[in-house]
């Protein structure tokens, strides 16, 4: 399908049956509506996300704490040459590779990771690993990274030296993709749908190493919290003033998340409102 046959437009009133149905839409239609939002939206993503909503980045924080953990109970990470890093859905500036680069950091694993970054919006993963996103200082401080320079400067140096993008889908990642250490995805998985889900979960689980770690976090709304988030970001624009256009999404619970995955062995968990994340280490 071209862009010039695409005309879907996201469904900004469903009605609650609508609602619970749209993880049955095509596939083209999620991909599609997520690669023209995460094209649309530029540097000011992550302050946005930091100032209006903040869930993405306590979800993401939330996922790279987990992480942390992991990496200092395997002491013998530190004797490996490389530590393949791959984060799926690391558009616009992905809070969980900064989050996931301070983990590493934080383990004394830093100088020792090599990053691959997926996405399907290629345009938003060179915008990525050139560091072309805005890092307020609010936000560096609340996080805890002003070792990494007052704006993150040294975090966009980690991500030009390190990292490396790959433009794909999440349902089929790239082959030369294979026995990454650390396997991520942070708010990514609600921009499929439900049979996606599954096959995105099977492929985090294949690239993945045994022993390796595997990491989500989702936005998960109930119905009338959604209608609100769609009433909020209707008229969104980016810092430019250009229109930044509604994905279509769908959500399932905490729970049937975690089951998608056939062997992963699920030792951290957290339920917010319009969120959880889970990690764990593939079996």
């Amino acid at each position: 399908m071209n862009n010039t046959t695409f005309n879907f437009k996201v469904n900004i009133h469903p009605t609650k049956k609508e609602f619970k149905q749209m993880g049955t839409l095509p596939r083209e239609i999620f991909r599609r509506t997520a690669e023209a939002r995460f094209s649309a939206l530029d540097r000011d993503y992550i302050k946005r996300k930091f100032e209006e909503e903040r869930f993405p980045v306590t979800g993401n924080r939330l996922m790279s704490n987990y992480l942390l953990r992991y990496l200092r109970d395997n002491p013998s990470l530190k004797s490996k040459k490389e530590i393949l890093l791959l984060d799926i859905g690391s558009a616009g500036g992905a809070l969980s590779t900064l989050f996931a680069i301070d983990a590493l950091d934080k383990a004394g694993l830093l100088t020792q990771a090599r990053i691959l970054l997926v996405d399907v919006a290629n345009n938003a993963l060179k915008a990525t690993v050139e560091g072309n996103f805005t890092l307020p200082p609010k936000f560096i401080k609340a996080n805890k990274l002003g070792r990494f320079g007052s704006n993150g400067g040294r975090l966009r140096g980690i991500l030009a030296k390190q990292a490396k993008y790959f433009c794909a889908d999440t349902v089929s990642l790239p082959k030369e993709i294979r026995n990454v250490d650390i396997c991520i995805s942070g708010f990514t998985h609600h921009h499929l749908n439900l049979a996606d889900k599954k096959l995105a979960c099977g492929e985090m689980e294949r690239v993945t190493r045994l022993g390796g770690f595997v990491g989500i976090a989702d936005e998960s709304l109930a119905y009338r919290d959604y209608l609100a988030w769609l009433k909020f970001h209707a008229e969104e624009k980016n810092s430019s003033g250009m229109p930044v256009p509604i994905a279509q999404e769908c959500f399932i619970a905490l729970s049937k998340h975690v089951a998608l995955f056939k062997r992963l062995e699920a030792r951290w968990k957290n339920r917010g409102r319009e969120y959880y994340c889970f990690a764990g280490v593939k079996k």
